[in-house]
């Protein structure tokens, strides 16, 4: 979220989505700050590190997925929409059920494990979470894919936790 581009996301996400070529489109965004520098977030970056991730494995970021979180989560991730080369889009528009988005959150919290197997390296999961930089909308700090936001409610407990206050 440094690349010094134009974002593709606020105002100009229909622009982005109507485009021909996703990927050309967002990376001949006009420098809007130098390379390193401040926060800009854009969907276009998610987008590209995602048809990377394709080109570089030669799989589809939906098979990715699948492989590395469906399967070892037991949850179901449909397809969902791909941008007009074939590329499925990196940043949103999983469609993912909740069930499936507590299952990630909960291995998330648990440090990459699931049921005491390491699913997302436990270094990964705490790097992602390091502020790197401020959404000037919000005031969010931003990790590595995440908006770190507090809530002001606490997680409930599990139940196994709540069980164990019962005896």
């Amino acid at each position: 979220m440094q690349t010094g581009l134009e974002s593709t996301s606020g105002a100009n996400y229909g622009a982005w989505i109507a485009s021909s070529d996703w990927i050309d489109y967002a990376l001949t965004r006009p420098l809007v700050d130098e390379p390193g520098g401040r926060f800009i977030y854009s969907t276009g970056s998610w987008h590209l590190l995602g048809a990377i991730l394709t080109r570089a494995s030669d799989k589809s970021l939906h098979q990715l997925a699948n492989d590395w979180l469906g399967s070892p989560l037991d949850i179901s991730i449909p397809p969902w929409v791909a941008d007009p080369q074939g590329y499925y889009m990196g940043g949103n528009e999983m469609a993912l059920s909740p069930l499936g988005l507590a299952n990630i959150g909960d291995m998330v919290l648990d440090h990459g494990r699931v049921e005491g197997r390491q699913i997302v390296s436990k270094t990964w999961i705490e790097t992602s979470w390091q502020p790197r930089g401020r959404s000037r909308f919000s005031g969010d700090q931003y990790g590595y894919g995440w908006f770190l936001t507090r809530l002001l409610a606490s997680r409930p407990p599990t139940p196994a936790a709540m069980a164990a206050r019962c005896w």
